[in-house]
């Protein structure tokens, strides 16, 4: 919900956005409050019952992230990983990274990712990071258990679609104009 509402302030209306959430934890959920947790698949939501509206795709998959690479869609991951303490042995963190590519390579699943290694860093967010994928979201690279928690994706309408969309509206202006004449 926080980046809807982010997006939202911004006055970016005219974005599209797809999410997956894996919503089965709901004390280390993807920092939206349970908002988004346990909405069912194929069902919209609306940040703070009003502007950007997301519709959720179920629980993340390699699948969803790599079709929607392929739709030149901008796609972020939530990875929620174990990060024990001494002071706290059942720690879990999570990190937000950009996905820049994802493919096979003799059938096992990967993604590649920008990911900000030195946070508060200037100019630490420019790494890149290769990564297996396992089964539908595991990333065995970042510890037993790590998983992709979240999967956002957003675009805006692509200049073609807008350009359509204009001619359409002027065709029928100028069908009104035809007809009142």
């Amino acid at each position: 919900d926080g980046k809807l509402q982010y997006l939202n302030s911004i006055g970016a209306s005219s974005l599209r956005v797809n999410f997956q959430d894996a919503a089965d934890n709901p004390v280390n959920d993807a920092g939206n409050g349970g908002r988004i947790s346990g909405l069912p698949a194929n069902t919209d939501y609306q940040s703070g019952g009003a502007g950007i509206t997301a519709k959720n795709n179920g629980t993340p998959t390699f699948d969803f992230i790599q079709s929607e690479l392929i739709a030149d869609e901008d796609v972020e991951i939530d990875i929620r990983f174990p990060c024990p303490t001494v002071a706290n042995p059942a720690k879990i963190c999570r990190h937000y990274v950009e996905v820049t590519g994802a493919g096979t390579i003799l059938g096992k699943q990967w993604i590649t990712h920008i990911s900000d290694q030195n946070q508060g860093v200037a100019g630490g967010n420019t790494s890149t990071q290769f990564d297996w994928v396992t089964g539908a979201n595991g990333l065995p690279g970042w510890g037993a258990g790590a998983q992709i928690d979240q999967v956002i994706s957003e675009s805006t309408p692509e200049p073609g679609t807008l350009a359509l969309i204009g001619l359409g509206l002027l065709a029928l202006l100028g069908a009104r104009k035809y007809r009142t004449s």
